[in-house]
């Protein structure tokens, strides 16, 4: 009875969301149903990291579904602890496309958005104001910090800018959101989450 005790109080302190008896295959299976729009193969990366692995923040992850237009919102933040989503707007880099992001690299200058899966830092003042930090996890994106690769706002990635032009603007290869919403992203993504660029 102890040594059971002590298994779960040591799961809920490696891992809240596991330690709270949240089943992640379920929840896989019911965002494919409810959130089409959200490509399966990322949520199942990033539910796959949270199982495996330490991670500081897993109260959320976060999946960018790079396959939708810049027009479309394609930022999805989901509660881990009851499956709920919500949508943004977010940026790709303007080396990687117009209305799509269809280029993707990690090369410095290559103002190229990157694929993979980034773990979140801490949030800083920027010369875009808050920002958040991005730690590439994958080859396609492990050079994310020396290429300053963060979460910032921008006024290119508001509703009356895309409804003005059809699309959003571009960054240098950020995932840069609108202003409006950028303090709330950043709170709920901050320090450890799991977050992934994602395109078919």
């Amino acid at each position: 009875m102890r040594s059971a005790l002590s298994l779960t109080m040591a799961l809920a302190l490696w891992n809240p969301v596991l330690g709270a008896g949240v089943d992640l295959d379920s929840l896989a299976d019911r965002l494919t149903q409810e959130h089409p729009e959200i490509p399966q193969a990322a949520v199942q990366k990033a539910l796959r990291y949270v199982r495996d692995h330490y991670v500081a923040n897993s109260r959320y992850i976060g999946i960018i579904n790079f396959n939708l237009p810049s027009n479309r919102k394609r930022l999805f933040l989901i509660k881990l602890s009851d499956g709920s989503v919500e949508s943004f707007y977010v940026a790709h880099g303007e080396g990687s496309g117009g209305l799509y992001a269809e280029e993707f690299s990690d090369t410095p200058q290559s103002h190229q958005s990157s694929l993979g899966l980034f773990l979140t830092g801490e949030d800083y003042d920027g010369k875009h104001g808050r920002s958040l930090k991005l730690r590439g996890m994958e080859g396609s994106n492990n050079m994310a910090e020396s290429r300053a690769v963060v979460i910032h706002g921008s006024d290119y990635v508001s509703d009356d800018y895309i409804a003005e032009r059809g699309m959003a603007g571009r960054s240098w290869g950020c995932p840069a959101v609108d202003y409006r919403y950028r303090d709330h992203i950043i709170d709920v993504l901050e320090n450890g989450a799991v977050l992934v660029a994602h395109r078919a």
